[in-house]
């Protein structure tokens, strides 16, 4: 089955996280469902952090909804000039969301590095009651929030493969 095999190859390796999150039926039809994607704010030029602080680069916040998943919370942000630039995806912590990981992770200077940055703002994500009574349920039906985390960075990926300023070959994660 490719678990013994070392080195292990990026397919046999897909296989195995896709298998052990349960995640296969996420990934059926991914490309081919619709992902409505729809701006919910822009800051262009420049944006301000929450201490009022003006930084190089836009902002914009985006709603995308899925069917499966329903609508994730997205900002996403720009360095100036029509690109396209490379990007990173940006995951907060517990407790945290695509604002506090842009204005107390150093979000808001990837534009001034040249690096366009897409946060996700996770949902049920508190690491108490939510979370837990989300995860717990989860479980119960053979799934795990994991793959729910997984699956939502692969929708973040989709949108930034449809836009021009963004080059969705060289992309990072943190």
């Amino acid at each position: 089955d490719g678990v013994d095999d070392y080195p292990m190859s990026e397919a046999a390796l897909r296989d195995v996280i896709v298998d052990g999150s349960n995640l296969g039926f996420l990934l059926d039809g991914l490309n081919e469902r619709e992902l409505v994607v729809q701006p919910a704010g822009l800051s262009a030029g420049s944006f301000q952090t929450e201490d009022g602080q003006s930084h190089a680069g836009s902002q914009i916040i985006l709603g995308l909804h899925d069917p499966w998943v329903g609508t994730l919370q997205v900002i996403l942000l720009l360095p100036d000039g029509p690109g396209p630039h490379p990007v990173v995806i940006g995951h907060p912590g517990h407790f945290e969301n695509a604002f506090g990981f842009r204005d107390h992770r150093d979000g808001y200077n990837y534009p001034s590095r040249g690096l366009a940055l897409a946060i996700i703002s996770p949902r049920a994500y508190d690491g108490y009651t939510t979370e837990d009574l989300v995860t717990r349920r989860a479980l119960m039906g053979g799934f795990s929030m994991m793959a729910v985390r997984i699956y939502e960075l692969l929708l973040v990926h989709k949108m930034l493969r449809c836009r021009p300023d963004i080059d969705a070959e060289r992309l990072g994660l943190i």
